[in-house]
């Protein structure tokens, strides 16, 4: 089953991040953003973020991946600054974002691996926003924009790893 392949793929993905967070990224350089690009916390809560929307629209429904809110309230910043919303919070720490994000992938690849392809061609469950809607179509089409969004958040955590001198 190709969904078999993709869930591999993420369970690969998923494994590659949480050693970008654990293998020398320190609680500063998680959060100092590099020429107004947002800094690695910043992608790994969106990642998180994007784990539990996708795991809401595919297999578990909406409302069923509640995010804790220091990585909510993290999703929001991007820049060299939180965004007003997010201006009175702390900083997730590096060992809660790991945590948060090994808890929801988990959720997600358990739900995945009960499903089969032919729940995959059903539409989301999930309310999808008017602009994605001709092209969401599909659980399959959505599991498959999550696997391309969390490799380009991947490839954009590796290049500020490696301009912050860290060991890949």
């Amino acid at each position: 089953m190709i969904h078999e392949f993709i869930v591999r793929q993420l369970e690969h993905r998923y494994r590659v991040l949480e050693r970008a967070l654990r293998n020398g990224l320190t609680e500063e350089l998680a959060w100092r953003p590099l020429g107004g690009r947002p800094p690695i916390g910043w992608h790994a809560c969106h990642i998180a973020e994007a784990i539990a929307s996708t795991a809401e629209a595919i297999a578990l429904g909406p409302g069923s991946m509640e995010l804790v809110p220091e990585v909510q309230k993290g999703a929001i910043r991007r820049g060299s600054s939180p965004s007003p919303e997010a201006a009175s919070y702390e900083e997730p720490g590096v060992q809660g974002l790991i945590t948060e994000l090994n808890r929801l992938s988990l959720k997600l690849l358990i739900a995945l691996k009960s499903l089969t392809d032919a729940d995959l061609e059903k539409p989301p469950l999930v309310e999808v926003h008017a602009a994605f809607r001709s092209t969401l179509v599909s659980r399959m089409v959505f599991l498959e924009g999550h696997l391309f969004h969390v490799s380009y958040h991947l490839g954009a955590i590796g290049l500020l790893r490696a301009e912050w001198h860290l060991e890949p």
